[in-house]
């Protein structure tokens, strides 16, 4: 073989082993890339909400190797159970509204299945309560749910009741559960709650006007007029006129005044707005025609020949039609820059109303079914339908607290408002559950389910020994004939049969109160057979608080239920309540001080009569005539004796230590929803521990969200939609809470409504060409759409544009479906003050693109035109493999022209 030959072979080795090389390398960079890409999703899933346990952080503890040899003996009454919303308020409603059930549950949290029973006290029998669970024995880790609401015809007054859940077993009460309902009822007339002056500030040159406006809420057809003035102007040419609009003198020497705004209806109701007097050339006023048609933002004070951005946002329901001056249309974007100002100018924000969304619900989700809620067109109508399911019937259709029909099937007709429509089903059964006291000393009859208005006879017998003593209801004896009848059942019902050994030593208890203010359940001189218990309750009425309890002589603090256990000897137990203080008056906005008119609430001046008791209202929680008691209440808390009372068992209380916390429960607030005082819920906020408080808030309209997308199907979400349809924004109830402030969390969580219009516009034909070219400049995509992401927050009557948040939010857009093609991927060009960025799909769904960002300005949709990684790989490879073989090319041209030389040098002779 010649050499040549064999050169050439070794050189094709030499190919292919670089060969082999370049694409091991290949290999390993796309495995660091997967690496990466790996380490990145692990990143992006431990920041989730929800981290997989690790078993070895929270190891099972050691068994004790030696054990107690003389152990505690169990609890005789071995359960426990608990209701984890122990606080139910109403609020504030109309006298004649129609309020709504509410629901709760009571949990068996131990480890033993027993009977579940209560008792009520309801001194003004206000409210109806009853188990909406099949059964009420609870086995471990069951629920038996209730539902309880107010009585028709309640007059005005603030009512409260006490349910106490124990074990029917449990005569002692060593475990309860106690419930405690509220509802405040105000006479039917027009009310104010709130002024709101728009906008907050403004800035106004000397010899300038503006145009502020007020922004009325209140109920009940109220006024919505107020009463313009101004405070901490210096010159008599500043004015305000009955419209709003401020005019600051050239000679006014102020640097800054208010105008305040007060309702014409209610004087303690206002608010104000703070002028800055600045030596500018021009004022840029901003107005939205409707009001409620959008939030807007920008104008104010400006320099001749400087500029000012204006942006506009719709409200739910409406369309943005432009930016107009007198009857031009100045801009069809919602956000818009005006250049080259050199007069004063009014801009109007138009918006048009574009359709009705009509909510509807039930009032209790076990009752029956409502057609669902659905958007119509502005004007148009829709039918709703209800049906009962078994065992309840229908009421009726209820809107804004008011019957509006009974027919099952109503139709709307040109809807041209929001509607909120509520089927209302009542429970047509009632259950009456009878138990023995003490057990297995007399039976009865006459315990079961039966119809709401049905007459209801029980009897009881007792047993050979026994004697039967009386009926009672709620620790009171309703009855002591044999026979009970109740006319009419109203409500589930626990009746308990009382039997008595005969001949049976008795002991006397004596309960009352020694001072007006609340009551203790039973009251009066009562027989106790000697063994058996007796359980008091102490409640006390609105405005008041439980100051102290005596029992047989001792002052043992402020309890709201106390149990004489084994009675053996007679006792006495007095209650003794307060007034609770009012809160020093504060000032309101508008240097008025408001004063409560305690003469108006007849709970809280405690005129309010009470239901008359007897065995109709005693079933209905209704509690006797309170015996006085005059006994002087020893300030210092004693102990009682340890032998004699030791088997009792009591509930201290917890009460508001001022009038105004008291009130601030009343609310239909998140905060007193969850019946929490303001210390705790600041404390809760500086925790970063109220997401699910806001989530509420968004749920019920506090926290108001519209999100304007005109890549969606919908291109109008409303906060109700954004969590049961396909959602524009996948997180934004997190990004709301790191982009509210402390205080504005607290507002929200109290009832002040802040508002968020999100904007994300298609602008492909009118966006700027200097950011068309700079984001067409990003080598590898091809943008195809363009869109503009607006933010918007109002709050207290400003509105700001926010640019940037603290937390990424996770946005979903459609692909239009002419860019659509198999094989293209999509990401989002992000253009934020000149910073072009590449934002990848994180989604799965190939017709959306789901992208997270913190910048809000301009956007683009693009798809991959060529991937620029791969394209330098690949050239990176062939300029590597190119160059090996040019080598291997010059290494053997070299020696072919070595050969030639030698082969044509002349020989020697």
């Amino acid at each position: 073989m010649k050499k040549s030959e064999i050169l050439l072979k070794v050189c094709a080795v030499l190919l292919t082993i670089c060969f082999v090389l370049t694409s091991a390398t290949a290999v390993q960079i796309v495995k660091v890339f997967a690496e990466e890409d790996q380490n990145e999703t692990f990143e992006q899933e431990s920041t989730g909400f929800v981290v997989d346990p690790d078993p070895d952080m929270n190891p099972e503890p050691n068994p004790d190797p030696d054990p107690d040899p003389d152990p505690v003996q169990p609890d005789p009454f071995d359960y426990n159970l608990v209701c984890y919303t122990p606080s139910i308020n109403f609020g504030k409603v109309n006298q004649g509204d129609v309020v709504y059930a509410r629901q709760f549950a009571i949990v068996n949290i131990g480890t033993t299945t027993f009977p579940l029973t209560w008792e009520e006290v309801d001194p003004y029998t206000a409210f109806d309560v009853g188990s909406i669970s099949p059964t009420n024995v609870m086995k471990p880790q069951d629920s038996v749910l209730f539902s309880v609401s107010p009585n028709e015809g309640l007059k005005p007054g603030t009512y409260t009741a006490r349910y106490t859940f124990f074990s029917e077993n449990d005569y002692r009460r060593h475990h309860t559960a106690i419930v405690d309902v509220t509802i405040t009822v105000v006479d039917a007339a027009p009310y104010i709650t709130s002024v709101d002056v728009v906008p907050a500030s403004a800035t106004i040159p000397a010899g300038k006007g503006f145009d502020f406006d007020a922004n009325v809420s209140g109920g009940n057809n109220y006024d919505p007029s107020v009463i313009w003035s101004l405070a901490g102007n210096q010159s008599t040419g500043t004015t305000v006129d009955g419209s709003g609009t401020v005019y600051v003198s050239p000679n006014e020497t102020a640097s800054s005044f208010t105008v305040v705004a007060t309702s014409a209806q209610d004087p303690s109701k206002s608010d104000r707005g703070v002028i800055t007097v600045a030596t500018v050339d021009h004022v840029i006023s901003i107005k939205a025609d409707p009001a409620e048609g959008g939030a807007i933002a920008g104008g104010g004070a400006v320099r001749d020949g400087g500029n000012c951005t204006i942006s506009a946002s719709p409200n739910n329901n409406y369309v943005f039609k432009g930016w107009y001056e007198g009857g031009n249309l100045i801009s069809s974007t919602g956000q818009t820059t005006i250049n080259n100002i050199t007069s004063d100018h009014t801009f109007v924000a138009k918006f048009e109303r574009q359709s009705c969304y009509v909510k509807t619900g039930v009032n209790n989700g076990d009752g029956g079914t409502i057609t669902a809620s659905q958007s119509v067109p502005y004007g148009g109508k829709i039918t709703i339908t209800a049906k009962a399911n078994s065992g309840y019937s229908f009421a009726g259709f209820v809107e804004n607290n008011k019957t509006i029909s009974t027919a099952s099937s109503i139709e709307l007709n040109n809807i041209t408002t929001d509607r909120n429509i509520t089927a209302v089903f009542n429970r047509e059964k009632c259950t009456v559950n009878v138990s023995v006291y003490p057990q297995d000393t007399g039976k009865y009859e006459g315990a079961g389910t039966y119809n709401k208005g049905d007459r209801v006879a029980l009897t009881a017998k007792a047993y050979d020994g026994y004697q039967f003593v009386g009926w009672s209801v709620n620790s009171q004896i309703v009855s002591k004939d044999d026979r009970y009848i109740i006319e009419h059942i109203k409500s589930d019902l626990n009746v308990v049969a009382n039997f008595m050994k005969i001949n049976t030593t008795t002991y006397r208890v004596t309960a009352g109160i020694a001072t007006t203010g609340g009551t203790i359940s039973p009251s009066g001189d009562f027989n106790i057979p000697e063994g058996s218990s007796v359980t008091y309750n102490i409640m006390a009425q609105a405005g008041y608080r439980i100051t102290a309890v005596m029992v047989d002589g001792k002052n043992i603090g402020a309890v709201t239920s106390y149990t004489f256990n084994n009675v053996r000897g007679g006792h006495s137990i007095t209650a003794s309540f307060e007034k609770i203080p009012e809160a020093p008056k504060k000032s309101n906005t508008s240097g008025q001080t408001t004063k409560k008119n305690s003469d108006n609430n007849p709970a809280v001046a405690g005129a309010q009569k009470k239901t008359e008791f007897n065995e109709k209202t005693a079933a209905e929680g209704a509690v006797t005539e309170q015996k006085v008691v005059e006994e002087k209440i020893p300030e210092q808390v004693e102990v009682l004796d340890d032998e004699q009372h030791a088997e009792d068992v009591y509930t201290e209380a917890t009460a508001a230590e001022t009038m105004e916390e008291a009130s601030e429960a009343v609310s239909n607030s998140v905060m007193a929803k969850h019946n929490m005082d303001e210390t705790t819920l600041r404390i809760l906020i500086e925790d970063d521990a109220v997401l699910p408080m806001l989530r509420e808030a968004f749920e019920d309209g506090t926290l108001q969200i519209t999100v304007n997308n005109t890549y969606a199907a919908d291109q109008q979400e409303t906060a109700v939609q954004l969590y049961y349809s396909q959602p524009t924004l996948v997180n934004f109830e997190d990004v709301i809470a790191e982009t509210l402030t402390s205080e504005e969390k607290y507002q929200v969580l109290t009832g002040t409504p802040i508002s968020f219009n999100i904007d994300i516009t298609e602008n492909t034909d009118t966006v700027d060409k200097g950011t068309k070219e700079l984001m067409q400049k990003k080598i590898g995509y091809k943008p195809v759409s363009y869109f503009d992401f607006l933010i918007m927050k109002t709050s207290n009557g400003t509105t700001t544009v926010i640019n940037q948040t603290k937390t990424d939010l996770e946005v979903v857009v459609p692909i239009p479906e002419q860019y659509k093609k198999d094989g293209r991927k999509f990401f989002v060009i992000r253009n934020h003050n000149g910073v072009v960025d590449i934002l990848e799909d994180v989604g799965n769904d190939p017709d959306t693109i789901t992208f997270r960002t913190d910048r809000f300005s301009e956007y683009a949709i693009a798809y991959e035109a060529i991937n620029v990684n791969k394209l330098v790989l690949r050239v990176v490879i062939v300029a590597f493999i190119s160059f090996i073989l040019a080598i291997i090319c010059f290494v053997n041209l070299v020696k072919y022209k070595r050969r030639a030389r030698r082969a044509n040098r002349p020989r020697r002779a």
